[in-house]
């Protein structure tokens, strides 16, 4: 392992004023882990994988240099560029050094605004590029047998996805951000996979860690017993992208015990109201709901904390030995037949009617 400070200068090959960035991967700090890594299909760029790990072990992002020939029509080129992922192998961003710029079928240097199109290219992750082939790129040959490489080579439902005049480049960089070297990358990090590991990127403070997790608890059911509370008690946070993986997750056990049904009801009273209704589908397609539960639902039917129309679902809950006399949640239905809105009220006297 090396100190970041100590080897910017050997791997960048460039000050960093010299390069055109998407971010300052860099100037983070925290130390370097090289992990060895060839394939055949760049078999000329350097054979390392580079990862910044932060101090608390954590990755901060994996990076690869690549040098590799672009076959465009009639010609092949070289393009050398760092390619950046995220921690959990997300795409994250690029560098060019400015003395080796990336460049167009007409020669002509990529500008500002096509390398903010390559960056938008690459960070999607379902471009059309990826169902198509090289061949699938370019129209031609035309009547005379010729292609016109410069100009309208490029298929039209390409041009306003591509950066113009540089399909060929845009093609081979997408599939080398989402081919085999992300795949590695990936394999590296399933590599760590233990309690404790999935402890640090559960509870780390960046939303990809713990995403990351979450999916990896999701496909190691071992591990589930361990993790459950506390992925559903992510459902209380505010970034909607972790809180739709632990909603995900939480869906995919099909039941929770006493102890996760009434941790997952607490995560109601702290989230907003869209959240609170996804938490509400979670109840319903449990095999089975605690009568604590199904209670607290109804209390807040009754008190129209919850959308009305979710009530046609929620009275699905309700067995026919919940309607005994003493039972609070017959107790409830009785309120709710004489609630003030109309549909709570008819809703609940159609039930009691066809379950007495």
């Amino acid at each position: 392992m090396l100190r970041y400070g100590l080897i910017i200068w050997i791997l960048t090959y460039a000050s960093l004023s010299q390069v055109k960035s998407q971010s300052d991967f860099w100037t983070m700090d925290g130390t370097i882990i090289k992990h060895d890594y060839y394939h055949f299909s760049d078999s000329l760029s350097e054979p390392i994988i580079y990862e910044l790990q932060g101090e608390d072990g954590l990755p901060v992002w994996f990076g690869r240099k690549v040098y590799k020939d672009v076959c465009e029509t009639g010609e092949c080129k070289m393009i050398n560029i760092w390619l950046f992922w995220d921690g959990t192998g997300n795409y994250s961003g690029f560098q060019i050094e400015d003395k080796e710029p990336l460049t167009k079928t007409d020669h002509d240097i990529f500008q500002e605004n096509d390398y903010q199109r390559l960056h938008q290219l690459l960070a999607d992750t379902n471009s059309v590029l990826k169902f198509l082939s090289q061949e699938d790129l370019t129209i031609g040959p035309f009547e005379d047998g010729t292609v016109d490489a410069y100009t309208s080579a490029t298929q039209p439902s390409l041009a306003q996805v591509v950066v113009k005049d540089a399909v060929y480049t845009c093609y081979t960089l997408w599939h080398l951000v989402y081919g085999e070297i992300r795949q590695h990358i990936l394999s590296i990090l399933d590599a760590r996979i233990n309690s404790e590991y999935l402890q640090k990127m559960l509870l780390s403070k960046k939303p990809e860690h713990s995403i990351w997790a979450i999916h990896s608890i999701m496909r190691n059911p071992v591990y589930h017993k361990y993790f459950n509370l506390q992925i559903i008690n992510l459902i209380r946070l505010e970034n909607a992208s972790v809180v739709n993986a632990a909603i995900q997750y939480t869906e995919s056990l099909l039941q929770l015990d006493s102890i996760e049904q009434v941790e997952l009801l607490h995560t109601m009273v702290d989230v907003n109201l869209n959240t609170k209704h996804r938490v509400l589908r979670l109840f319903l397609q449990l095999q089975s709901v605690d009568d604590v539960i199904i209670t607290s639902i109804l209390d807040q039917v009754l008190n129209e904390s919850l959308y009305i129309y979710e009530y046609n679902s929620i009275i699905r809950l309700i067995k026919p030995h919940h309607l005994f006399q003493g039972n609070p949640i017959g107790e409830y239905l009785e309120q709710l037949s004489r609630h003030e809105n109309p549909m709570i009220r008819d809703m609940t006297r159609k039930y009691l009617a066809l379950n007495r």
